[in-house]
């Protein structure tokens, strides 16, 4: 099937007639229109110009004697196509319109078609019947009028017809519509597809370049981040700010990272510095105080005391310098606080032990104290000369404490302090016990269970009271059934049950005169640096003895058992004195 490029109808060319020609796609009733169009030009393009004066109208008809008389005597000349009946006028050729359902072909339609100019040329019409001439006039006149050089020539026949020619001419002098608006869309989409073409083109090329650039600024900025030394000071703020300034050129790039990492580089270097200079800050203050120690109080000097500590372990931050500085300052600072505290101390208790003994101890228990840390820290440090000073102070301190302890809490105000059972009541809730594998520590019904850890497990159990009260004097007193294996009695329990710092009795069943099974009773009493301990019954001969200055001087009462011992206090109490 196709479709009729005029009306748009859809015909199957098979239908067509065989004597249909053209080189365009129309159905029979456009073809045929469009041939009668063609034949109605090509006549009006034939007639005459407007210029030339049409001939006269024709004269009446004659009858038809005359006009055989006039036959008879015009003169012998080529016989011419007979004119047609005599008509009103004969100014121009009639247009003919092709019948709506007629197919001629153009020839045919050429040939029927009457020649203008050959129409003007043989314009014979016989006179007028009752004109008043003769046959013999007529004949005259007729032969006169032909032509002043001459017979007329014959007129030549038609070349022949050049259809394809024809048709490549009609095609280019005549276009339709629809093949109009074709070609103009066409040549808008070309010119369209070349101006995009020419718009993606420059617009790639720019973009090309713009990102070059943009790849180039990149470089460049990275480049002259790298050349800031983050090692130092002044080129980690050079670099901080630098890239302070370009945040928002590099900022989520593809050197991000890299300048990312030289800025927590550059930080660091910063925070080193500012640490640094603050230490240097204290350190300078600190030195300024201590030229001055003697106007210090004993509080202020236990605060410079801490202050010389933690900048020690900062010191090693800070390089050697920093190091030095503070390891001379303490030195310096440990010698005469320890002076100044212990002198302040012993004075004190001099002065005021007659009229308020608690109050002296309590100050002497103070200064023990922090004599005891200066102590711990020349061991720590292996500093010798602190060491041996720092002794000499604590023994000294010692006996003026002892002295006074004594004298405070002799029997009588022992006698008087009450009795605080640690097995019942809110204190009963102070016990702490060891989680270890096998092992048991509780408080029920007034009676302290205690097992050792299974033999799989590691270590002993320590269990104990009193941590938060930390007893510097006092007396306990116990009662105990052991069903197997060892255990100890802690007095002025630390942070670990160690024999160099405490005072410790150990205990084992199926030994000398303590049985399986056996229940046995004690009495332990600590004043100062004396320790004094009796059993019921005399199952151990009693002791009093002196601890030695590194024992400590206050602290917990535990009892701690090996792997597999099993113990049960079915009583166990304390007299707090101090």
């Amino acid at each position: 099937m196709s479709v009729c490029e005029m009306c748009g109808v859809t015909f199957d060319p098979q239908s067509l007639p065989a004597t249909m020609s053209t080189t365009r796609i129309l159905c029979l009733p456009c073809y045929e229109k469009r041939q009668a169009e063609k034949a109605a030009a090509k006549a009006k393009a034939a007639a005459p110009s407007p210029s030339v004066v049409p001939p006269a109208p024709a004269p009446a008809p004659k009858p038809v004697a005359a006009a055989a008389a006039k036959a008879a005597v015009a003169p012998a000349a080529k016989p011419v196509a007979a004119a047609p009946a005599a008509k009103p006028a004969a100014a121009a050729p009639p247009r003919f319109a092709a019948p709506p359902h007629s197919a001629p072909s153009r020839v045919s339609d050429a040939a029927r078609a009457p020649d203008p100019t050959h129409a003007s040329t043989n314009n014979h019409t016989a006179p007028a019947v009752g004109s008043g001439s003769k046959v013999g006039s007529g004949s005259k006149a007729s032969f006169g009028s032909a032509s002043r050089h001459g017979p007329k020539k014959k007129p030549e026949p038609e070349a022949p017809v050049d259809r394809k020619a024809e048709l490549r001419a009609e095609a280019t002098k005549i276009m339709d519509k629809q093949t109009k608006r074709g070609l103009i869309i066409g040549l808008v989409m070309v010119l369209g597809a070349v101006g995009y073409f020419m718009f993606v083109r420059n617009t790639t090329q720019e973009e090309k370049a713009n990102s070059a650039a943009y790849e180039k600024m990149l470089d460049d900025l990275l480049v002259s981040v790298q050349k800031y030394d983050v090692d130092t000071v002044d080129g980690a703020r050079q670099l901080q700010a630098a890239t302070d300034n370009t945040k928002e050129k590099w900022t989520g790039t593809r050197i991000s990272p890299e300048i990312n990492n030289r800025r927590i580089k550059a930080g660091i270097t910063l925070q080193n510095d500012l640490d640094k200079r603050q230490f240097n800050d204290r350190l300078t203050a600190l030195e300024a105080q201590a030229r001055d120690i003697a106007t210090k109080t004993a509080e202020e000097l236990r605060i410079m005391r801490k202050s010389a500590d933690t900048l020690a372990l900062e010191a090693q931050s800070f390089g050697a310098d920093a190091v030095t500085r503070i390891t001379m300052l303490r030195g310096s600072l440990q010698t005469n606080i320890g002076t100044k505290l212990k002198e302040e101390a012993i004075t004190f208790a001099d002065t005021q032990g007659g009229t308020d003994p608690m109050g002296a101890l309590q100050r002497l228990g103070q200064t023990e104290d922090d004599l005891r840390e200066l102590y711990d820290a020349a061991e720590k440090e292996r500093n010798a000369q602190a060491k041996t000073l720092f002794s000499t102070y604590l023994q000294d301190l010692y006996t003026r404490t002892d002295k006074l302890a004594n004298l405070t809490f002799n029997e009588a105000a022992i006698a008087n302090k009450p009795w605080l059972g640690l097995l019942d009541g809110a204190i009963a809730n102070e016990w702490k016990f060891t989680k270890l594998t096998g092992a048991v520590g509780k408080v029920e019904a007034g009676r302290l269970v205690l097992v050792g850890g299974d033999a799989d497990s590691k270590g002993r159990t320590v269990n104990s009271i009193g941590d938060s009260r930390q007893w510097r004097d006092f007396v306990i007193e116990g009662e105990f059934t052991i069903e197997s294996g060892t255990f100890a009695l802690v007095f002025r329990l630390g942070k670990s049950p160690d024999s160099r710092t405490c005072d410790i009795v150990e205990i084992t069943a199926d030994e000398g005169r303590i049985q399986a099974g056996g229940t046995y009773s004690f009495t332990y009493q600590l004043i100062g640096s004396t320790a004094k301990m009796t059993w019921k019954d005399d199952v151990f001969e009693a002791v009093d003895r002196e601890l030695d200055f590194r024992t400590n001087r206050h602290g917990a009462f535990g009892v701690v058992l090996n792997t597999g011992a099993k113990v049960t206090f079915t009583r166990l109490r304390v007299k707090e004195l101090r």
